[in-house]
């Protein structure tokens, strides 16, 4: 796994979810991705992160995968207390898992990457309806 070295103040409800990325870093496969999503899928329940952006539900993420449906799937989660964006993408094919902290800001390209119509960003937006059924 990848993770980019950029700075941003994080607060103490997200800095567990940086460690989960950071731990997670030479373990580079889909099982460490499943682990990964089993973590975020309970900091969502407990109200710490929520999806803003992502090809699927974070709950729906490893059936996703293991569909595959998706060669890549990405997802955005937003901490709800500072408001830091994470980006977290796994390649089906190539194990390969890239997370990273994005700041406080949407990426450009991300309504590009993104196949599925999933997350806060989208809601109440017109082609929210035409999101693919996962």
């Amino acid at each position: 796994m990848t993770i980019a070295n950029k700075v941003y103040n994080i607060c103490s409800d997200c800095a567990p979810l940086s460690a989960l990325f950071e731990c997670s870093a030479p373990k580079s496969s889909v099982s460490v991705y499943f682990d990964i999503i089993r973590d975020l899928t309970e900091m969502e329940k407990r109200g710490i992160i929520e999806l803003y952006a992502g090809d699927c539900p974070i709950g729906k993420a490893a059936e996703v995968v293991e569909s595959e449906l998706l060669h890549t799937v990405y997802h955005y989660l937003r901490c709800k207390k500072c408001r830091t964006i994470y980006k977290l993408r796994v390649c089906i094919r190539s194990t390969r898992l890239v997370a990273e902290k994005i700041g406080h800001k949407k990426e450009d390209c991300m309504e590009k990457l993104l196949k599925g119509r999933y997350g806060v960003y989208f809601e109440g937006m017109k082609d929210n309806a035409e999101n693919t059924s996962f």
